[in-house]
């Protein structure tokens, strides 16, 4: 009886730290993101090799996404301006490249006008050394309804544009490059997903209870997670929901692609007005930088960030950060299988040559642990599209019994002494 409190402490242990883990903004060491790489990589061969041998028919990238908006894609990278740039006390260090304040303006003044537009997910650094070229937007942005601007700490942003501002930032350990964990903030430090998610769904979520548990009503959340990009950037310009095999969105560049036809006299000249409303009805509308300065490493490839925010705000969406107890209640079912396991091993003594192996000195290693929960994340990510992080647990079965162990000793040793 003892012995089974002393597992069931154990388990439910590693579950809150599994929990309380999750929560850190920081990435575990690097290894997270190199094993998602692996498991990305493995699931595209294996989904290939089934689309071949099935003639297309089946794909592992077939899990519904539930999510009904059209998306409109502007491009911002070649509609760029030149402004001066100055630096502390206003000292003049240049020339600084920026969104062309006059297209954007235009663009956005016709869709408040019109107001046909579903939502405006508006991904662009409005940066306060560019105060002078961002009167007007400062002026219309606030007026407008389902919107969000991003903000981060790496630059300032117009007091006015803060009530409808949500946060970008992220952070990576030094010898990362890449993006990892979206920081979902809370109701007091909003990032830009859960401010879409809070007016866009009519939700009023995350609140944090002492700094360390996070709830969405009454759901117990995370307060950061590693997104499973529903969305891809499959090439240069294209984006796919849902699969591979998806609903295919290409880009539109803010500038060129809405300009009026230069022939006057054609009768089927389409103006600016009306391609900007035929572009955004009833959609969803990102705008950034695709191909420019605002790209990042993540474990699928290449991500422009204003993708991003929006696998974020669908992983908000369809209730990634909740906790799911049905999950816990499995894993919860799962550690004790290994608890008995293990401990029924470590017990067997010379009932066979293959057994002769201390089967229990393996498995603690953390070699052993580390490919089999490898295995395990491997199979749950492959097959049933889960994401699931192996080193916690590989950590815990291998340096908690050690622990007991030496705590045990001392003990030991101290009732002699």
């Amino acid at each position: 009886m003892l012995r089974l409190k002393y597992i069931f402490s154990n388990i439910i242990a590693l579950l809150a730290f599994t929990y309380l883990f999750n929560n850190c903004s920081i990435p575990f060491s690097g290894a997270e993101t190199g094993t998602l790489k692996l498991y990305e990589h493995t699931k595209k061969y294996l989904s290939a090799k089934l689309e071949s041998y099935t003639d297309g028919k089946w794909s592992l990238y077939d899990k519904i996404l539930s999510w009904n908006d059209s998306i409109a894609l502007i491009n911002t990278s070649f509609d760029q301006t030149l402004i001066d740039y100055y630096g502390d006390r206003d000292f003049p260090q240049g020339k600084m490249a920026i969104t062309d304040r006059k297209d954007l303006y235009d663009f956005l003044k016709i869709a408040n006008q019109y107001k046909e537009y579903k939502y405006i997910i508006l991904d662009i650094a409005l940066d306060d050394k560019a105060l002078l070229y961002d009167d007007s937007l400062a002026i219309l942005i606030p007026q407008m309804k389902n919107i969000t601007v991003a903000r981060s700490r790496k630059y300032g942003l117009m007091e006015a544009l803060s009530p409808k501002a949500g946060w970008v930032d992220y952070y990576k350990m030094p010898y990362e490059t890449g993006f990892t964990k979206y920081i979902w903030g809370t109701n007091e430090q909003q990032s830009l997903a859960l401010r879409v998610y809070n007016e866009r769904d009519n939700k009023n979520a995350i609140k944090s209870v002492m700094d360390f548990l996070f709830f969405d009503g009454l759901r117990l959340c995370q307060e950061s997670s590693i997104l499973s990009y529903k969305i891809k950037f499959l090439q240069r310009g294209i984006v796919s929901a849902n699969s591979q095999k998806g609903n295919i969105y290409a880009y539109q560049n803010l500038g060129t692609d809405f300009y009026d036809s230069l022939i006057v006299n054609n009768p089927n000249r389409i103006n600016k007005v009306d391609k900007v409303r035929g572009c955004i009805k009833n959609k969803m509308v990102i705008i950034g930088d695709f191909f420019g300065n605002d790209i990042h490493e993540t474990y699928v490839g290449e991500m422009p960030g204003a993708l991003i925010n929006l696998n974020a705000y669908l992983a908000l969406h369809n209730g990634d950060h909740l906790v799911d107890f049905f999950q816990v209640i499995l894993l919860l079912l799962f550690y004790f299988s290994l608890y008995i396991i293990k401990e029924k091993y470590s017990c067997i003594k010379g009932k066979s040559s293959f057994l002769q192996l201390d089967f229990a000195q393996i498995l603690i290693g953390i070699t052993g642990w580390g490919v089999f929960f490898n295995i395990v994340a491997l199979i749950l990510y492959v097959f049933f599209d889960t994401l699931y992080n192996p080193w916690l647990p590989t950590l815990w079965f291998t340096f908690i019994p050690q622990c007991v162990k030496l705590f045990k000793s001392l003990r030991s040793l101290k009732k002699v002494s």
